[in-house]
């Protein structure tokens, strides 16, 4: 009998210390089918403003139920200078489209819209203070 049955996000964390978002599932999925594209940031579950689409993001494919994805360096800045988003657990939540990953089976992950948009089970702020790399005088 095949499995018809769509994985779903059973928890999501953040860690923008290593500007990262862990996923984890209610089943192995294919990883390297991972679209980070098709995940939005919400600051609360239906959310209209101050969300943000990912534009991308780097991860190690293969099969698993869980993935980290390394977030862009432009995607970890913009959601760090958005004072509403992602600035600790109750303003962490996520959605996403059908798209975003497949099981082995290549069914589909079980899509969430922003109205039900998934809570962070846990969050790690950027305590990581800046540092110069360069400078010059003119």
């Amino acid at each position: 009998v095949p499995d018809t049955v769509s994985p779903a996000i059973t928890l999501f964390t953040v860690n923008l210390n290593t500007s990262t978002i862990t996923l984890s599932f209610s089943e192995t999925v294919n990883i390297s089918k991972l679209q980070p594209t098709q995940i939005t940031l919400l600051p609360s579950a239906g959310a209209g403003s101050n969300t943000f689409q990912l534009t991308g993001g780097s991860f190690v494919g293969g099969l698993a139920e869980a993935v980290t994805i390394t977030l862009t360096a432009i995607d970890a800045n913009v959601i760090k200078r958005n004072t509403a988003l992602l600035k600790d657990l109750s303003t962490s939540f996520i959605a996403f489209t059908s798209t975003l990953i497949v099981d082995v089976y290549d069914n589909p992950v079980s899509a969430v819209a922003g109205a039900q948009a998934i809570a962070a089970t846990a969050f790690t702020g950027d305590y990581i203070s800046p540092q110069l790399l360069s400078f010059s005088i003119d």
